[in-house]
């Protein structure tokens, strides 16, 4: 194991979430808030990252797989431990209260433990959206497009970083690649931006709802996220179309730019965007067969906004959609355990590996007739190999261990079941709000510290896709041979 290179690895990263910090400084000068603090916290977080890279200066960094998946891994702490002292600083009661909401941040979850949030400074409020901006693309793909001398295992990182079931490479140089998808990144949160300015929302709020809906992170600045916003439809709709487009491949919408749009008629993508409009449509029609409280096109408004928001972990809210009739509220539970397309900045399982499990389902089926005939797994032109089948049914595997585990935790701590089940989906997959407790107008702020620190951790697990922490479990990762 290279520790050395693991530790220019996580000094690079924690430089930048110093120079990250230059962003909420500049907005308590601006709104003439006590920035002082600040300034010291982001002048002490470079100062010691620029120590141990200039003392590392001379050593070539190499990174295995092994050490590239222990770098991605331990990122997500560093982020926690470092992000988590301006939120105690300003906003939270205690450190531990400060390094959830950080990880939260980071991994685009979107739990809160902040009740009163339109109470807090700018500078908190802006950092709360640039976690979620600067964690949705993903830190290692920002290191690797900016910070090319990291060394020969820039490779490594991005694998263990990047989602889906492989990693598919733009350009032939993969700094050439997480640079092209920054750009588009970029690109669209400007594009979201002017979107919302247009729609009627002040400048300062269209950032910060930009950052975290491109994000797919689910931060607002106001206590009721974006049921402020409620009786401006146009902001509604158009929210509801940006988390869409976040929740879809940062590939596809770099080929687009120049003009292939061959990203978007992937068998992913299709199946995406099929689920969003069934099931915003059942969810409208289930809810206002019930009740005609609201005419029909507000509640398809609200419906097509929750399911993008949870389909895309995004975990914004534009109404209390908790007080809904059961029949509803099955859509939205469901919508929770399907996530974004692979590739996009969007958590939880992702499409993609439906796409895989039903293709699997179908010919196993078919064998089940024709039992001596061969049928090739495949998605598009490409053939899958056993292997990529393997791990997307461990994936399933580890991702439900990981949430029935907190589940168990959460019902053991005498908490509600239903609080305890749709918090352990909304955790691990980065969603953030759930029901009962921790429905879409509450928050996390109601657990013990220690509760806190184990969802901490089901965030981190969830963010990282399970297969990357669980094996740093395993004797084969720290054995030499």
């Amino acid at each position: 194991m290279n520790y050395l290179s693991i530790a220019k690895s996580l000094a690079v990263i924690s430089l930048l979430v110093g120079f990250l910090m230059i962003v909420p400084i500049l907005t308590g000068i601006i709104y003439g808030e006590p920035y002082l603090p600040f300034t010291l916290l982001a002048l002490g977080v470079m100062t010691l990252s620029g120590a141990v890279l200039l003392t590392l200066r001379h050593h070539q960094t190499q990174l295995g797989s092994r050490e590239g998946m222990l770098v991605v891994s331990l990122v997500w702490l560093l982020l926690g431990i470092i992000g988590g002292l301006p939120f105690a600083l300003y906003g939270c009661s205690s450190y531990v209260e400060g390094i959830f909401e950080a990880i939260s941040g980071f991994t685009t979850t979107g739990a809160t433990i902040i009740s009163d949030i339109e109470s807090l400074p700018n500078m908190i409020l802006i950092w709360r959206s640039a976690t979620h901006w600067f964690g949705g693309m993903g830190i290692i793909v920002f290191s690797i497009a900016i910070l090319p001398y990291i060394g020969n295992g820039v490779m490594q990182l991005y694998k263990a970083e990047s989602s889906g079931i492989g990693v598919e490479k733009l350009t032939p140089h993969i700094h050439d690649t997480a640079l092209a998808l920054w750009k588009v990144y970029c690109l669209l949160t400007v594009a979201n931006i002017i979107a919302l300015l247009l729609a009627g929302m002040n400048l300062f709020d269209a950032i910060n709802h930009a950052f975290s809906t491109l994000g797919t992170g689910g931060f607002s600045t106001k206590n009721t996220s974006m049921a402020f916003y409620a009786d401006n439809p146009l902001i509604i709709w158009l929210t509801t179309g940006f988390m869409l487009i976040a929740g879809i491949s940062f590939l596809a919408h770099f080929k687009a730019l120049s003009r292939d749009l061959s990203g978007y008629r992937t068998a992913e993508t299709r199946l995406y965007l099929l689920i969003f409009c069934c099931f915003a449509l059942g969810m409208s029609l289930a809810q206002w067969s019930r009740s005609a409280e609201l005419p029909y096109l507000e509640t398809l408004m609200h419906a097509a906004f929750t399911i993008a928001s949870l389909m895309t972990t995004t975990g914004f809210a534009s109404i209390d959609y908790e007080q809904w009739y059961d029949a509803a509220i099955v859509f939205a539970l469901l919508t929770m355990v399907i996530g974004g397309c692979a590739g996009s900045t969007s958590g939880g399982i992702k499409v993609i590996r439906y796409v895989v499990l039903f293709r699997t389902l179908s010919v196993e089926l078919k064998k089940i007739i024709h039992p001596r005939a061969v049928y090739p797994l495949q998605i598009g032109n490409k053939r899958l190999a056993p292997e990529t089948i393997t791990v997307v049914l461990g994936f399933f595997a580890l991702y439900f261990l990981t949430t029935s585990a907190l589940v168990l935790y959460l019902a053991v701590r005498g908490f509600d079941l239903w609080t305890a089940i749709t918090a352990s989906l909304a955790i691990v997959g980065s969603i953030g709000p759930g029901f009962g407790e921790v429905g879409p107008y509450d928050n996390y702020a109601f657990f013990a510290w220690y509760d806190k620190l184990v969802l901490s951790l089901g965030m981190i697990i969830g963010r990282l896709e399970c297969y990357t922490f669980f094996v740093l479990f395993s004797r084969a990762f720290w054995s030499r041979f």
